[in-house]
């Protein structure tokens, strides 16, 4: 694989944490049980009609040139994976609002979310094995190398996933070599519906900080899911 790894993927990688505490081949089918937070799950190996509700996901699979039926939400969907907006490829409506009815129909065997639609696990559940990628975990590099681990292992990708790995390990260090050389100091900030949110370590954009080292600008930005809510004044 390409040695030179950009922070994009960094970034999609490290936000896409599974939230999981182990896994164990199933006795006499091809599924693996994975431990959640809602309880274990038997999830297919090797399942062929997916759906993924998840941009980080989408990357990791993209990534690992994986043969596909995949059925994806298109609205707002990121501009490097605009190759998924192609007629090949089911609309499921977006990551906030997908569409139940369009899922179904696509008979998926697997069901790939985030903790954006973790309130509908049940109910999704009831159409494919769910599991949830965990966004908002706070070691996110250490949840996203489980999570890619995971992948590797459900799609016998193992050994692309390990060197995959390897060269994000060897990236996120240089990074953090740069970032302490450089002492410059960056602010994290989210703009939506007029309103302007700052986050800083421990947050779901953590890894700016905690991951790649890069000094906070205020040290005092409260954690929380939603960040500290700011204005253009204090930026």
């Amino acid at each position: 694989m390409n040695n030179k790894i950009c922070l994009k993927k960094i970034l999609s990688m490290a936000l896409l944490p599974l939230a999981f505490c182990g896994m164990s081949l199933a006795e006499g089918n091809a599924k693996i049980s994975v431990s959640q937070p809602k309880g274990n799950v038997e999830v297919p190996l090797n399942p062929k009609r997916v759906v993924v509700m998840d941009y980080g996901s989408l990357d990791t699979i993209d990534a690992l040139n994986l043969d596909l039926e995949l059925a994806v939400p298109k609205r707002n969907m990121p501009k490097y994976l605009s190759k998924f907006r192609g007629d090949k490829y089911p609309d499921v409506g977006s990551v906030k609002e997908f569409d139940l009815e369009a899922i179904n129909v696509f008979k998926p065997d697997l069901i790939v979310i985030s903790s954006r639609q973790q309130d509908y696990y049940r109910e999704l559940s009831k159409i494919a094995p769910v599991y949830c990628v965990n966004t908002l975990a706070k070691d996110q590099l250490a949840e996203a190398r489980k999570n890619a681990e995971f992948f590797g292992k459900i799609f016998n990708k193992e050994k692309e996933v390990a060197e995959f790995l390897k060269n994000i390990d060897e990236t996120v260090a240089r990074v953090n070599r740069e970032a302490k050389q450089s002492g410059l100091k960056a602010l994290v900030l989210l703009a939506n519906d007029g309103k302007i949110s700052a986050y800083g370590s421990g947050s779901r954009f953590g890894i700016i900080h905690d991951g790649l080292g890069v000094l906070q600008a205020d040290s005092k930005v409260k954690v929380g899911v939603q960040g500290q809510l700011v204005n253009c004044e204090y930026v």
